[in-house]
């Protein structure tokens, strides 16, 4: 799997027509797209967002994501966007820190720590008891 992972500004003042973009164009256009796996966009935070969408391929991912998809909003700006290479298959490889200071790794652990609290699961054996329930593991 394949990891893109793309940071955008928004402009505060377009932030109602940014997400309706989004909501009606944006998204759909990414659930339907070749070998989407799963895909995270964490709020966002003074004007800055960032998304996690896993695919397939590397190819796959590519072709769904900024700079090749255009993923246009009103006052939106994607100062970056890549699906990391090299490494193993499976990780977020080369990934650089998120321009707010934080890592992608903190990020990430920040929104399962949120998810987990949300569904009410303490631990990991939590989790994939509640995945498996849900029919979400092969």
């Amino acid at each position: 799997m394949y990891a893109a992972v793309v940071t955008l500004s928004i402009d505060p003042e377009q932030a109602p027509a940014a997400a309706a973009a989004f909501t009606n164009d944006i998204l759909p256009r990414i659930r339907s797209a070749p070998g989407l796996v799963a895909g995270y966009w964490l709020d966002p935070a003074d004007g800055r967002g960032l998304a996690f969408v896993v695919f397939d391929t590397e190819e796959n991912a590519r072709q769904a994501t900024p700079p090749a998809a255009n993923w246009s909003a009103p006052g939106v700006t994607y100062p970056w966007g890549r699906v990391p290479t090299g490494g193993r298959q499976g990780a977020v490889r080369g990934a650089s820190p998120a321009p707010w200071g934080i890592s992608l790794k903190t990020a990430a652990d920040n929104h399962r720590s949120r998810v987990c609290a949300k569904l009410n699961l303490h631990n990991t054996a939590e989790v994939v008891h509640y995945a498996a329930r849900k029919g979400l593991l092969p």
